[in-house]
């Protein structure tokens, strides 16, 4: 519907019509200049005229043109069908194939007579697409109703309908995600119900890393379905060879047991262990019997050692604090009973050392020759002008034999490892560090971790910095009592979690060395049966400076030795390489370039795990799929019941098509045609007062 209006009232067009009409008066019907033309052409030319200036007088009202369009929206059925393998692993297999797909062709034409159908498969990810495989390794139906409500926000969704065993295993319950449809959720129920004969590795829980030497545990949770009376024999097995086994006595139909086993990590790089349970010849499937354990081996711990020049307190909170992770071991020692070497040591903590009492000049002599990274905790007994030499951190001066009670503020530019937001709050409710009276001065690049804060005022002289140069790291808290942080955390949270992830932070900074190779790829150590193998490369001249005119090449090797060669491809910030998914197994790679007339190498290995999670329940959850439904108004149904589904959500009078208005306005001003109009008339007056003398 299209109308007409004007920002000034409408009566006023009238003037517009009687201006035109008494201006193309005046020029033709009283001028007796045009007495002796055709009536036809006087005519012609007082119409232009009239035309021309009725039309330019309105446009001053400034009219615009009101359109209205309607739109009616069908209401849209999506039809979506479980992908994962769990159901195409059930025995009516052949019926999916065929006479299934037929019936929900026949549901979905008789649907589109009247609707809106779109089509979805649903496991591992959404795709739209009406040809299932049955092949995706996971199912999370919580994320199909979440891709749908964002999918369809303001649309007219008028139903759903799931084709599901109600299995899923990732995500979390779907039941409580129907309600944001606001729209009923038809369920058809695949699968059986029926308890089968069948033994399920069900999970085997173990450390992610493990040091070189070591034991570590494996935890193996199996399960057994009717199969009351038999015996199960497990298996672990490393590089083909039994490393464990164990008969089990199954002694009811639903029979579940935990075997825990401990192993010696032997070997470096990523370890591969196959755990299995030996197949009896009644199971529904043997899918489920066995699962791939990938354990990383690291060989060194990172190294801590403490010295000091007395006990305290801080030494303790910070030794608990290092022990608790495993990847790292400390040692203390008093700076006067110490006659070793530092060289196996990652991180050397010094506090109040160098002190009044105690330089040990040997002991700093050989850190300064070394690249080992230190941590100075500044304290009463410190020598400050020894301390001042040790370091590059900061320079104190003007010291006073007087200390201020200082809480710590965090500075937000901090960029050298991030904090957890409880961490970051945790400083509010510290208490307070005995800090030196002095003139402080920050060495070139070093970076604030806490400024320090006396009272409610937050000023810029630091309390804990950091610095590097020519790869030694350094750190320097100014200040003593630690421990009644450690404390504080504990009163204010039960827990001693910022406490140990601030200082966890501080000395894993400081232990790790800075990577300084030319040429490093980036990869995971473990990857999914189906997901791609993602790696990024970074490649530097001599000057440390980031490039990416070289090519790099990569060969990828398997078990059986066969290669498979890929270019990186070229990014702003490097390199990249997508390899399509691989088979189940280990690899290894290796990767090359040349920067100048420099060859570079690196190597690496890594994994692709087997996926099993689908086979681990083979028994469908009609339950789940009848609770949906049942919430949302709606019906489940059998697949041999898919035709009613057509009659239910067409006698189901809240779905209905809905009417949508648009309304759009248009300065007439602005419309070509009307400039084209009056150009076309003044042309018609221009030439025939041309070509009858009115020039």
């Amino acid at each position: 519907m299209i109308s007409l209006i004007t920002e000034y009232p409408l009566w006023l067009s009238v003037l517009c019509i009687a201006l035109g009409a008494l201006y193309a008066y005046l020029l033709y019907g009283k001028s007796m200049k045009y007495d002796g033309l055709p009536i036809w052409i006087k005519y012609a030319m007082t119409v232009s005229r009239f035309v021309v200036v009725t039309t330019l007088s309105f446009l001053l009202l400034s009219p615009l043109i009101k359109t209205i369009f309607r739109t009616v929206e069908k209401p849209v059925i999506v039809i979506a069908q479980d992908n994962s393998s769990s159901i195409g692993a059930q025995a009516d297999s052949s019926f999916l194939k065929k006479e299934y797909r037929e019936k929900i062709k026949t549901l979905s034409e008789q649907l589109s007579s009247k609707f809106e159908v779109k089509h979805y498969l649903f496991g591992e990810r959404i795709n739209e697409s009406v040809s299932p495989d049955f092949k995706d390794k996971s199912t999370n139906l919580e994320q199909l109703f979440e891709e749908l409500e964002n999918r369809y926000v303001n649309r007219n969704l008028g139903a759903v309908i799931i084709s599901s065993d109600g299995l899923y295993n990732e995500g979390e319950n779907p039941l409580y995600e129907t309600t944001a449809l606001k729209c009923p959720v038809y369920t058809v129920a695949l699968g059986d119900t029926t308890v089968r004969k069948d033994l399920i590795l069900t999970k085997v829980n173990h450390n992610k890393t493990v040091y070189a030497g070591n034991t570590f545990p494996l935890e193996i949770i199996m399960q057994a379905k009717m199969l009351r009376g038999k015996v199960a024999k497990l298996i672990v097995e490393k590089d083909n060879k039994t490393v464990f086994e164990q008969d089990i006595n199954i002694v009811s139909e639903s029979f579940s047991k935990n075997i825990p086993l401990q192993l010696k990590a032997v070997g470096t790089g990523t370890l591969h262990y196959v755990v299995k349970l030996i197949p009896l010849g009644e199971e529904i499937t043997t899918i489920n019997n066995i699962q791939h354990v990938f354990i990383d081996i690291i060989t060194n711990k990172q190294r801590v050692l403490i010295l000091a020049d007395a006990p305290h307190p801080d030494i303790t909170a910070l030794r608990q604090t290092i022990e608790k992770n495993e990847n790292y071991e400390a040692e203390f020692s008093n700076i006067s009973d110490w006659n070793k070497s530092i060289e196996s040591f990652n991180l050397v903590v010094l506090h109040q050392l160098p002190s009044s009492n105690n330089s040990n000049q040997k002991l700093f002599a050989e850190l300064q020759k070394s690249n080992i990274s230190r941590l100075f905790i500044i304290g009463n007994n410190s020598n400050f002008n020894a301390v001042n030499n040790l370091q590059k951190v900061f320079n104190i001066s003007s010291v006073r034999p007087k200390f201020n009670e200082v809480l710590p503020a965090l500075n937000k530019d901090f960029a050298l490892f991030n904090l957890s937001e409880d961490a970051k709050k945790s400083i509010s409710y510290f208490s307070p560090l005995q800090v030196p009276f002095g003139s402080i001065k920050l060495s070139a690049g070093a970076a604030v971790f806490y400024h320090q804060k006396i009272g409610n005022v937050t000023t810029n002289e630091p309390l804990i910095a950091f610095n590097e140069i020519n790869g030694i790291k350094e750190g320097v808290i100014l200040g003593e009592g630690l421990w009644r942080w450690r404390i504080s955390n504990y009163q204010q949270a039960q827990n001693h979690d910022a406490f140990e992830e601030i200082f966890g932070k501080i000395v894993q900074y400081l232990s790790v060395k800075t990577d300084k190779r030319l040429f490093k790829v980036n990869y995971q150590n473990t990857y999914k049966e189906g997901e791609n193998i993602v790696l990024d490369a970074n490649l530097y001249n001599e000057s440390f400076e980031p490039i990416n005119e070289p090519d790099i090449k990569i060969n990828v090797f398997n078990e059986a030795g066969k290669s498979f060669s890929y270019q990186f491809s070229k990014n702003e910030n490097g390199y990249y390489l997508n390899i399509p998914s691989l088979p189940v197994g280990n690899y290894r790679f290796e990767a090359s370039t040349k920067v100048g007339e420099k060859q570079l190498k690196e190597n690496g290995s890594f994994v692709v795990k087997q996926v099993n999670i689908e086979a681990l329940n083979t028994t469908a959850n009609h339950q789940l799929l009848n609770a949906i439904a049942n919430k949302t108004g709606a019906k489940m149904v059998y697949p041999n019941q898919i035709e009613i589904l057509e009659k239910l959500l067409s006698n189901k009078e809240d779905i209905v098509a809905v009417s949508y208005s648009e309304e759009k306005l248009q300065d007439l001003v602005n419309l070509k045609w009307v400039f084209y109009l009056l150009m076309a008339f003044l042309t018609i007056e221009w030439f025939l007062r041309k070509r009858f003398g009115g020039y």
